[in-house]
């Protein structure tokens, strides 16, 4: 990390996670070193009072947003979050309001500088806290893939688990995450569902058999507990603890007691370990030694399981394990090897593609959208499997290829079967299966074009302007509009509407309102360049009987038009797009929302990127290897 290296915060979560940090930075600045350019309260402070806060003050502050309360800097960056909002809505002149006594522009620069410098900047030198990631439990997803690991089962018993809460845009957050009576019950039911599968299978599998059970019917108390210790081994990812095996030795001898033969006191005995929290959850060890507040390195068994179920949602394999075992792991070359074998390994598509790109692009909730059936008979249930199919396939040529991050929105291949190649008016498709093919042209390519990603932020009869726009400025750019204000009006009066009126035309009669035409400012744009895509993904060239127009008027990027327009611009902000990827990927790998340090992760992983073609194994390295990812701190001791 280069000295003294200071980095831009982005808005939104990412933005106030940062708060200690900056206050920090602040009462430990020497005077007259990096003082910002304007004041609080000689300049900044009188602007809002004269400006802002007749509107935004009090209780019933217009949009809830009371800046007014905010009285001193320190409480500007404890709710960062509201003024990074603030920043934004400056930034593109939607506030002041029309209406209200006009900023002039000076004053808004003011105001900019001043939020910018005391809102924006770390220096990650002086930062060193990796965070106490807390206990986490398996996801649904990752306990599956963990039993069929274990067992070589292909059971999905998490399949009946309560649904799971989500935090920050994933599952499996540890903060978000509580355990109930309720969940103990199911994961008691679970563990007895798989043992009892391992001995139903154990009958005619002979090979399973004899690795869970031995050869002999009759064993030795001795092989019985050789085999309950492998067992907890691979279960717990670590070596388990004496006296956890001395209770497994103890429910084995009971049941050969009560009458019991040996598979069953086998399998009572293992129902037990897959009971215990160190099954279904990832609980990490502190070091050996007098407990500490400073950040110490993960032991190289918990690092595996870091590393295992980010990039494959699973338990280390044997050579991770092995690796784990020498604690050849933490060496860092040894690291970078474990990693780039990973990356090819085809679990990756279990891990990174349906567990991090998934939930991002949020493209598996496609299952359930609701389309039309009168209007796209066309939509079936396969070709619905197809659209997903696709998006999974580039995803997983992106990592497994090790191609440019910003295939995600532009390339020239992508994978289709026959429905979908017909779908996309595309070369006809023989053979079964998913095929690479090369594209003729940018009307496809990369992910946000996708049927699947199109038809998801469409309406059931149509598509959804503002939807797709909202989507790609906040998943791909980071940049979200703000919220739509309460009791917004329909887009349409009349239903007949839909026949004479394109949705271009509808949507200019919806933002001659006011407190509409805002947020439909940054949104529409962006959506109306996706426009000769129909609500199902095709191809089309007319709305309502008229020529569609996709070309847009965007801020600092001029007219552009149609998808090629779009990737175009996106390629021009692929910083942004790189950033925000960094960001979710760092939030999924760690398991937590954002830190103080995390920026400085996120700095790191962009200069590698930049340094390696934009290249996504350049981003995952730095992950693994940055201090959060290695480290943890127990503040508790």
């Amino acid at each position: 990390m280069q000295a003294n290296h200071r980095l831009s915060i982005r808005r939104g979560a990412w933005a106030f996670a940062m708060m200690q940090a900056a206050i920090l930075s602040l009462l430990s600045t020497p005077a007259g070193a990096d003082e910002p350019p304007v004041s609080w309260d000689r300049e900044i402070e009188p602007l809002l009072q004269r400006h802002c806060y007749r509107c935004h003050r009090d209780d019933d502050a217009a949009g809830n947003v009371n800046l007014r309360q905010d009285e001193n800097p320190r409480l500007v960056l404890r709710n960062r979050n509201k003024w990074e909002t603030v920043l934004d809505v400056l930034r593109s002149e939607q506030m002041p309001p029309d209406d209200a006594r006009k900023l002039s522009d000076d004053d808004r620069s003011k105001i900019i500088t001043y939020l910018d410098s005391h809102l924006g900047h770390i220096d990650c030198d002086s930062v060193h806290l990796p965070g106490t990631p807390p206990a986490r439990r398996l996801t649904r997803h990752e306990y599956n893939l963990a039993i069929e690991d274990l067992t070589g089962l292909p059971i999905r018993p998490a399949n009946d688990f309560p649904p799971e809460p989500t935090s920050f845009g994933f599952v499996g957050i540890g903060g978000a995450s509580g355990l109930t009576s309720v969940e103990v019950s199911h994961y008691r039911a679970a563990a007895e569902t798989v043992c009892d599968a391992l001995v139903v299978a154990a009958e005619t599998n002979h090979a399973l058999a004899e690795h869970f059970f031995g050869s002999d019917p009759n064993p030795a108390p001795e092989t019985a507990h050789q085999l309950l210790n492998e067992f907890a081994d691979r279960a717990f990812r670590r070596p388990a603890a004496p006296d956890f095996l001395a209770g497994l030795n103890q429910i084995y001898a009971i049941s050969i007691q009560q009458g019991a033969d040996h598979r069953t006191s086998m399998r009572n005995a293992m129902s037990a370990v897959l009971m215990s929290p160190r099954f279904f959850m990832r609980i990490e060890s502190p070091p050996q030694g007098e407990p500490s507040d400073e950040p110490y390195q993960v032991d190289a068994y918990d690092l595996a399981s870091r590393l295992s179920f980010f990039l494959w949602a699973a338990p280390p394999d044997q050579l991770l394990r092995e690796s784990a075992e020498s604690g050849d792991l933490l060496r860092g070359d040894e690291l970078q090897r474990q990693v780039h074998r990973m990356l090819r390994h085809r679990k990756v598509a279990d891990g990174l593609v349906r567990g991090f790109f998934a939930q991002w692009l949020q493209y598996s909730s496609l299952i359930s959208h609701p389309v039309d059936a009168k209007r796209f008979p066309e939509m079936t249930p396969a070709l619905n499997r197809s659209m997903r199919r696709e998006v999974e396939r580039v995803l997983y040529e992106i990592i497994r290829s090790d191609r440019p991050v910003t295939d995600l929105v532009d390339a020239d291949y992508t994978f289709v079967d026959t429905a979908l190649a017909k779908h996309y008016g595309l070369p006809a498709i023989e053979k079964k299966g998913f095929h690479r093919v090369q594209l003729p042209d940018r009307r496809r390519g990369g992910v946000v074009v996708s049927a699947a990603l199109l038809t998801l932020q469409s309406d059931p009869g149509r598509t959804n302007v503002p939807r797709r726009g909202n989507y790609i400025a906040g998943t791909f750019l980071g940049d979200p509009p703000p919220p739509p204000p309460p009791d917004v009006p329909e887009l349409i009066a009349s239903k007949d509407a839909t026949h004479t009126m394109t949705l271009r035309q509808m949507l200019e009669k919806h933002r001659a309102d006011p407190q509409c035409a805002a947020c439909h400012a940054k949104m529409d744009p962006i959506g109306f360049t996706l426009e000769n895509y129909d609500a199902i993904g095709r191809w089309r060239t007319e709305d309502a009987g008229q020529t569609i127009d996709a070309s847009s008027d965007l801020e600092q990027y001029g007219m552009i038009a149609g998808p090629e327009g779009l990737k175009d611009m996106l390629i021009a902000r692929k910083d942004d797009l790189k950033q925000t990827l960094a960001e979710q990927l760092l939030i999924y790998a760690l398991g937590r929302g954002p830190r103080e340090i995390d920026p400085c992760v996120i700095a790191d992983a962009m200069d590698a990127m930049s340094k390696n073609n934009d290249q996504f194994s350049a981003l995952v390295m730095t992950i693994v290897q940055s201090f959060p990812f290695t480290h943890r701190s127990d503040p508790a001791f």
